[in-house]
């Protein structure tokens, strides 16, 4: 049986080195990491905040060396002595659902990217090709283009897609259990003990099952959902006997994908998506101990489009979904008459316009991007942005 992550030794300090700075990286301007520096190292606040003034990296380089070396020895004498996460209830604006948030400390933080680095190895090879998050590259975007891809260059004829299903695993963050993830760890990382003891020491720390907001816990949940998907792409097939009397294995479904816990598939006969949609259901009950939503129905891909990670899509073109259209649009209508009468957007109101752009950028939206003067207000956003950005910065010189 293959083996991973035998290599790395999380207590040694130098090893550990460049997983601190991964995590520092676009967060020395946060007080509670500037804190965390001046903790383990001799950095005073002066310093730190003129290293963010001239973008010096390398100024942090004691306090990551710093923090490495107590990671590390926490590690050896086997006592993470974290503090308690705390979780908070906020509201997603995409759907409305509260969900329960996890703020660790920034030690812990730390080793979440030690963790996850450590096991880095693993999930490149286990995570599945379009199982599109946590890998870097692997988002909505990607995932977008691979359904396109599949439906129109791959099957432009329409054969092979007619038909998708698309379900949801309830509540996968806080259904994954600490022995569930340690007893397929133990067998993927067996020869590497203290880094399955220090997984398991983290894990240890959540209160509800798996935290959101976590870094390790997104990769974790991949990993997890990974089994899923290779059963569902390698695993999901009938048996149907040629003319010849040779047996032959035909998959129930030609393109499965996943985003995070939203899972599609997408197959050329009704039945044989069901039954994909069945078994699957069953597998993931039986051996991961999560359970899929029980609102999901096989649909015609010529009566209804496909609709995942924000975005519409059809045989013919790709759209923004509607709810999240709607607070787009009102975003950049407000900023446009704002623009027009000679006032000015704030900073948050440009940051989701900055966030909402990407929607229109990889969709076929030319003609309402050019109503909603999508470019002018973009660019008179990212000004506000760089502006607040050289403001902060001449502040804390």
């Amino acid at each position: 049986m293959k083996t991973y992550c035998k290599d790395i030794d999380i207590t040694d300090p130098e090893q550990i080195e460049p997983f601190i700075a991964l995590c520092f990286a676009g967060k020395t301007g946060r007080r509670n990491f500037q804190r965390l520096a001046m903790r383990y190292s001799d950095l005073t606040q002066g310093q730190i905040d003129e290293a963010i003034r001239k973008h010096d990296n390398g100024a942090f380089a004691p306090a990551i060396k710093g923090v490495a070396v107590e990671i590390a020895a926490r590690i050896r004498r086997r006592s993470l002595d974290l503090l308690p996460i705390r979780y908070y209830e906020r509201a997603d604006e995409s759907n409305g659902k509260i969900r329960l948030i996890g703020v660790e400390s920034t030690l812990q933080q730390c080793m979440d990217y030690v963790a996850v680095w450590a096991l880095m190895p693993l999930f490149r090879a286990k995570i599945g090709r379009y199982q599109c998050a946590s890998i870097p590259g692997r988002g909505q975007v990607d995932g977008k283009r691979a359904i396109e891809r599949f439906i129109r260059r791959k099957d432009p004829h329409g054969t092979k897609s007619k038909y998708f299903v698309k379900m949801d695993v309830r509540h996968c963050y806080q259904n994954l259990t600490r022995r569930a993830v340690m007893r397929r760890l133990r067998r993927d990382v067996h020869k590497n003990p203290v880094l399955l003891w220090f997984v398991d020491a983290l894990l240890s720390t959540f209160q509800h099952g798996f935290s959101i907001g976590s870094f390790l816990s997104q990769f974790l949940c991949n990993y997890m959902l990974s089994y899923a998907y290779h059963f569902a792409t390698e695993q999901l097939y009938k048996i149907r006997k040629r003319r010849t009397g040779r047996a032959a294995r035909v998959r129930l479904v030609g393109f499965v994908l996943f985003y995070m816990d939203d899972i599609l598939f997408i197959g050329a006969a009704f039945k044989d998506v069901k039954k994909a949609a069945r078994l699957f259901c069953a597998y993931l009950r039986d051996e991961l101990g999560l359970e899929i939503k029980p609102i999901w129905h096989v649909k015609a891909l010529a009566k209804e489009p496909i609709d995942i990670m924000g975005f519409v899509i059809r045989r013919d073109r790709t759209t923004v979904r509607a709810r999240i259209f709607v607070r787009a649009r009102r975003q950049f209508l407000r900023a446009w008459a704002y623009l027009e009468t000679g006032g000015y957007i704030t900073i948050k109101a440009a940051r989701r316009i900055i966030s909402y752009r990407g929607y229109f950028s990889h969709t076929d939206s030319v003609g309402i991007s050019a109503k909603l003067h999508i470019v002018e207000v973009s660019r008179a956003a990212s000004n506000v942005i760089s502006a607040a950005a050289r403001a902060e910065l001449a502040a804390a010189a």
